[in-house]
């Protein structure tokens, strides 16, 4: 407002600060929207927390391998399960992710590249359900060995900010 701006929501229009009665009225209503946001928060959080204990996933995607059984839990796809620990085999004996999504699209199973990185970095695949705090590490039955699960993550690159100097190099064009 000191700078000439507005600040519009949609649930009550404008909210000012111009006089002391709608300062309290903009400062109560943000205080309800934050207490229904914790509130929603705390009760989506004990479902998420028993979900996770019984062994259920707390998100909708089933990744290839696996089917909901009726209890929700996560059984084995009597094919695709193969099919995907063999995707990791692969992967952990130095073939591409290309590959690899090749391979698994040739067997039935459609997952762009993103898809297929995300699938060989998912622990679910091991038995175990990681949601935040939230851990099972013995939620449903494995489709891959902890061994080549390991060997996969060790392959994978690394992310995030490039060292100064690189950065450094980047700006002047030299990369």
């Amino acid at each position: 407002e000191a700078a000439g701006g507005q600040v519009l929501t949609v649930d009550v229009g404008q909210v000012t600060n111009d006089t002391a009665s709608r300062w309290l009225s903009g400062t109560m209503h943000g205080m309800v929207a934050e207490y229904q946001r914790r509130t929603a928060k705390e009760r989506s959080g004990d479902a998420q927390r028993r979900a996770v204990e019984r062994g259920v996933l707390p998100w909708p995607n089933v990744p290839p391998g696996y089917r909901r059984g009726d209890d929700g839990k996560l059984v084995p796809h009597p094919t695709e399960a193969t099919i995907v620990a063999e995707a990791f085999r692969m992967r952990a004996e130095g073939k591409r992710v290309k590959d690899v999504r090749a391979y698994l699209v040739a067997n039935g199973i459609a997952r762009s590249y993103h898809g297929v990185s995300s699938l060989l970095a998912s622990s679910v695949v091991l038995g175990e359900i990681h949601f935040g705090k939230l851990v099972n590490l013995k939620a449903h039955p494995p489709i891959v060995d902890h061994d080549i699960f390991r060997k996969v993550q060790a392959m994978a690159v690394a992310r995030g900010p490039k060292p100064k100097s690189e950065r450094l190099l980047a700006r002047q064009g030299v990369l």
